[in-house]
């Protein structure tokens, strides 16, 4: 029965009721799991919109035809890049993400990520030991995502 599903463009949230719940907006009424979004909503976990961070996230990754992590990755890149002085040449990323924010990802896990990322556009490597450079190019695609904004507001506790 499709109406319990939400689809973001192309993306299809199925038996993960939770996840359903933080994609969707907030209505008690309709909800069979209003009680764990009520607690995030005392607590000020949820936005006007009735959307979490994770939601935020997941949302802005179907945007972008991105996975979560790979969505977190590129991210933490525009973070440091809007951390640089200005500057108009693609700049280096550093992969120390794994560090900070999930030290259980192992460095094969990241350079899968970066190869994901480069694929699409977002990053460049160069030269034979593969610096890893932030496309320019793809600033206003990412900022044309509707919630990226907010996951860099929330990346940017991390640093």
């Amino acid at each position: 029965m499709p109406h319990e599903y939400t689809t973001i463009k192309h993306v299809h949230v199925k038996k993960n009721s939770a996840a359903y719940d933080l994609l969707r907006n907030f209505d008690v009424k309709i909800s069979n799991f209003a009680t764990p979004i009520l607690r995030f909503k005392k607590r000020g976990m949820v936005d006007e919109n009735g959307l979490t961070n994770f939601g935020k996230l997941a949302i802005t990754s179907a945007e972008l035809g991105l996975r979560i992590p790979t969505t977190m990755m590129i991210a933490w890149a525009f973070l440091e890049h809007q951390n640089l002085t200005p500057h108009d040449i693609d700049c280096p990323v550093s992969l120390e993400l794994r560090k900070k924010l999930r030290f259980t990802w192992k460095y094969n896990t990241v350079k899968m990520l970066v190869s994901e990322l480069a694929h699409k556009g977002f990053l460049r490597r160069t030269g034979h030991k593969g610096q890893i450079l932030f496309n320019h190019g793809m600033i206003e695609t990412l900022r044309g995502a509707t919630y990226f904004q907010d996951v860099i507001d929330n990346l940017s506790y991390i640093k």
